[in-house]
């Protein structure tokens, strides 16, 4: 599945069948994180899978408050947790539920989560980890090409501009993509010596 943004801005998302394509495209959330900067890929189809297929824990009474009742919505988007993954946040009653969901998270967002489902203060979870991963620019959401440069973009997507780097990356073999270099990491494993 590839998606298409402005004149000249590519993301290829998936490969899949035709029909399973367009599932995918109608339960994903390309966005802008509005504390990163990076662009996010929000799978909601598999977060509420997921959650739905969690099994219901016997200890746990039906009338059990959320995990995150005491976090508000707005400390969830202060620390970098996407809206839309808020409602599912409040259906978890159980660290297992939540073990269950990180996985199909941005890695801001399950940081946070996990943060807080360990019963960590928001502002401890802010200073530990939000504001470590914070750009110091101004985040304009709509903003693509910029996003594309961020370092959190970076960490989660190969970017290149280059159609033989393109093709060469699509011709790699599975096990090629198992290996993953933080940006800094890949610049000097990379860099030219004399």
């Amino acid at each position: 599945m590839l998606m298409h943004y402005a004149d000249r801005i590519y993301y290829l998302v998936a490969v899949l069948p035709h029909e399973d394509a367009y599932d995918f495209a109608a339960n994903i959330l390309f966005d802008i994180n509005k504390v990163t900067g990076g662009i996010e890929l929000i799978n909601l189809g598999s977060l509420y899978g997921t959650l739905s297929g969690q099994p219901k824990a016997a200890d746990i009474a039906p009338d059990t408050p959320s995990l995150f009742a005491g976090v508000s919505d707005a400390d969830f988007e202060r620390l970098g947790v996407h809206t839309s993954i808020v409602p599912a946040l409040r259906e978890i009653r159980s660290e297992d539920a939540v073990l269950g969901i990180v996985e199909t998270l941005p890695k801001l967002a399950r940081d946070v989560i996990l943060c807080l489902a360990d019963g960590m203060p928001v502002e401890e979870v802010w200073e530990q980890v939000s504001s470590l991963a914070a750009t110091a620019e101004e985040v304009d959401t709509q903003d693509y090409e910029a996003a594309i440069e961020r370092p959190a973009t970076k960490e989660a997507f190969v970017v290149t501009g280059d159609f033989a780097e393109f093709g060469r990356i699509l011709t790699e073999p599975l096990s090629a993509w198992r290996i993953f270099l933080h940006p800094a990491q890949r610049a000097l494993a990379e860099r030219k010596t004399p």
